[in-house]
């Protein structure tokens, strides 16, 4: 159906391929500017030839116009008439050589062009959804990533918190049951004192456990 079309519309003789390879591309608005402008002084002429000798005493209508009565000479009125007249067939002319297909729609001209675009309109909205999931994934990850990390940082500072409160409570007991030992040099503050140093060195020693655990924790989270 497309090559039909292309063989109607090209031209078969040579005046035909003149007009529609030459004039039309290069000069078919000048065309319709000329003819405009030849109407435009058709008008002037026949409205100043219609208002009779009115036209002779207006200042700014040429002395060469007028005739010997005061009117518009009726030999320019016929020389506007077929000035205009021979417009019109030169633009009935270029009008009539112009292609059909200059006044189609663009997907009749280049199907292929017009479905190549769209192709490329899809393709880029696919890229584009294929990019936002990664990136909403991404974020998930990071979300994740910083919340873990927060939550251990407030872990490794409790259990630091507990580590000083413990470390401070053995100089304490320390030094009391010391002085204890050397006033009252007794037996019981012996045993009760290494039953209170074995029960804060277990406690300690699970904080450090606990610790370890969470640093290990740590950089398994820095290496993922």
């Amino acid at each position: 159906m497309n090559t039909q079309v292309k063989t109607a519309n090209t031209p078969k003789t040579f005046f035909g391929k003149w007009m529609v390879h030459t004039v039309i591309p290069n000069y078919a608005n000048n065309v319709q500017g000329i003819v405009y402008m030849g109407a435009a002084v058709l008008i002037i002429v026949v409205g100043l030839r219609g208002l009779g000798s009115v036209a002779g005493k207006i200042a700014v209508v040429p002395k060469f116009l007028l005739g010997t009565d005061g009117k518009i000479d009726p030999n320019w009125v016929m020389i506007a008439l077929f000035l205009e007249f021979f417009l019109l067939l030169i633009l009935s002319l270029v009008t009539f050589f112009t292609p059909e297909e200059s006044h189609g729609s663009v997907a009749e001209h280049n199907p292929k062009a017009v479905e190549k675009f769209g192709l490329d309109v899809a393709t880029i909205k696919q890229e584009l959804s294929q990019l936002k999931g990664i990136a909403y994934e991404d974020l998930k990850v990071i979300d994740d990533y910083v919340e873990k990390m927060t939550q251990i940082s407030k872990r490794l500072a409790h259990m630091n918190k507990e580590y000083l409160a413990a470390v401070n409570e053995v100089k304490q007991t320390y030094k009391a049951d010391t002085f204890r030992a050397m006033a009252v040099e007794e037996l019981k503050g012996i045993d009760v004192y290494v039953e209170k140093i074995a029960g804060l060195t277990q406690k300690i020693t699970g904080i450090r456990n606990e610790y370890m655990k969470t640093m290990n924790e740590l950089k398994q989270s820095f290496k993922v």
